[in-house]
């Protein structure tokens, strides 16, 4: 796999493993209750959402199910927030507010 393949997979799969994290805390679920909805195991829900694997096409659209969201939006970024480096599960996941100012 070459060099832009890869940078461009390993940050797909933070910005998903982030927005698994964002959606299932926001439901104020845990990783056990989210795993047993879908009927997988506990161990691969926590390799989602630390980068370390990758859901399948059919298992994405029915984590976007569980969160009543469309499937795009499990790869969304936030506006003004770059993908974390490293493991998404070892980094803080709360959105922080860039202040924008606007010249006249």
């Amino acid at each position: 796999m070459d060099q832009a393949l890869r940078t461009i997979s390993n940050s797909t799969a933070r910005y998903l493993a982030v927005n698994l994290i964002r959606l299932r805390d926001a439901r104020q679920m845990t990783i056990q209750q989210a795993a047993a909805a879908l009927g997988v195991a506990e161990s691969s829900w926590s390799q989602w959402e630390t980068g370390a694997r990758f859901p399948s096409g059919e298992m994405l659209d029915l984590v976007a199910r569980l969160f009543g969201v469309p499937p795009c939006l499990l790869f969304s970024r936030a506006t003004g927030q770059n993908p974390p480096a490293g493991r998404a599960g070892k980094v803080s996941h709360k959105v922080k507010k860039k202040n924008s100012t606007h010249q006249a």
